[in-house]
């Protein structure tokens, strides 16, 4: 997504980039885990490990900022970490698709605040369904088109 959160500025803690965490986890799955919660691998416990408190930073993060978007946009990133990570089998996938439809809605219901994420969110989906999948559901398409025509 191209409108991420910045993550950490005040902090002494060295902060996680998300690219840290996607290389760690496709070491985990190169490792021989199949899934990217199991630790049975050091590198899988260590892309595990990562992981987890990548997670925590990205709510603290998004607490931090206090606003509804900022708590929308740090859960998509979550969301799709693992997919970019390489976890993207049909059922990984269908799941990140559901919880960024839940993503999508939580952004509409925040009005014109939330439209930019909605779009991005709504971007997400249409990559991740793939030139074959399904475009979005009709109503969310529909809302997608009015801002998309509403900013030109």
């Amino acid at each position: 997504m191209s409108n991420k959160l910045t993550m950490g500025e005040d902090s002494e803690t060295p902060k996680i980039t998300r690219q840290e965490v996607v290389d760690a986890l496709r070491k985990g799955k190169a490792s021989g885990e199949p899934s990217p919660y199991a630790d049975g691998t050091p590198e899988a416990a260590a892309a595990q490990d990562l992981l987890d408190k990548w997670y925590k930073q990205v709510e603290e993060d998004s607490k931090a900022v206090g606003t509804e978007v900022a708590k929308i946009a740090g859960v998509v990133e979550m969301n799709t970490i693992l997919i970019e990570a390489g976890y993207n089998d049909p059922e990984m996938l269908g799941q990140a698709i559901e919880w960024l439809y839940n993503d999508l809605w939580q952004a509409q219901d925040l009005g014109p605040e939330g439209e930019d994420l909605y779009i991005q969110i709504a971007d997400k989906i249409m990559e991740l369904e793939g030139p074959d999948g399904q475009e979005l559901d009709e109503d969310s398409q529909d809302e997608y088109d009015r801002i998309k025509a509403s900013r030109k």
